[in-house]
């Protein structure tokens, strides 16, 4: 029988899985992610790395929001369910550190994310709506702490009630309440600099 295990830990140096199936740009992205609110979520199957997830959250007053920021699994292991094992772990962290929300973007051909969260119960969004829904601000916010700017689509999960009792509205409510200040500032450690600093990159 198959041992499979999870392995946390927050070194966004060992991020072998994602830029084996995503490339050196996810994975210069990933790892400008501050280690003191980031985690690396390694699955094995007995002492084989086949999936890697990486999450963080952002907190700022009485609320907080997870994201699902990558997601890979090995070919080899695909079709397997491995994906939601990782994203119901991340749930399981966010919900354990007391976190409202969890939410993750992705591209609108990604099929296999969008069947993945939505088989999860996550209710999904158009990024360009919620600005006439909530407001550009809100809009302005999510972008910052997903670092979502070239994806389409938000999923998003209340971690506090039902899946039924899902909302957009209240998920915009809650990233109102974030502190504005610590969502700018991972902005700028975790997707403004490192975008620059990539540029600079393919320009050598």
């Amino acid at each position: 029988m198959e041992k499979i295990f999870i392995y946390l830990h927050n070194d966004m140096t060992d991020l072998s899985l994602i830029e084996k199936y995503m490339g050196f740009y996810h994975k210069f992205f990933a790892s400008s992610l501050d280690p003191s609110y980031s985690y690396v979520l390694d699955l094995y199957i007995d002492n084989y790395l086949a999936g890697q997830a990486i999450i963080y959250y952002i907190r700022g007053g009485l609320r907080g929001v997870g994201v699902v920021y990558y997601v890979v699994v090995d070919e080899r292991f695909r079709g397997r369910g491995l994906g939601k094992i990782l994203v119901s772990s991340a749930e399981q962290i966010f919900e354990d550190l007391n976190l409202d929300f969890s939410i993750a973007t992705a591209s609108i051909d990604n099929v296999v994310s969008h069947r993945m969260f939505k088989s999860l119960s996550y209710d999904e969004e158009d990024l360009e709506r919620i600005s006439r829904i909530c407001s550009h601000q809100i809009q302005e916010m999510i972008l910052k702490l997903s670092c979502g700017y070239e994806d389409d689509l938000l999923f998003y999960k209340d971690l506090r009630r039902p899946a039924y009792e899902n909302n957009i509205k209240s998920l915009c409510k809650t990233i109102n309440q974030l502190d504005k200040d610590v969502v700018e500032r991972h902005w700028l450690r975790s997707c403004y600099r490192p975008w620059r600093s990539y540029r600079s990159l393919i320009r050598l």
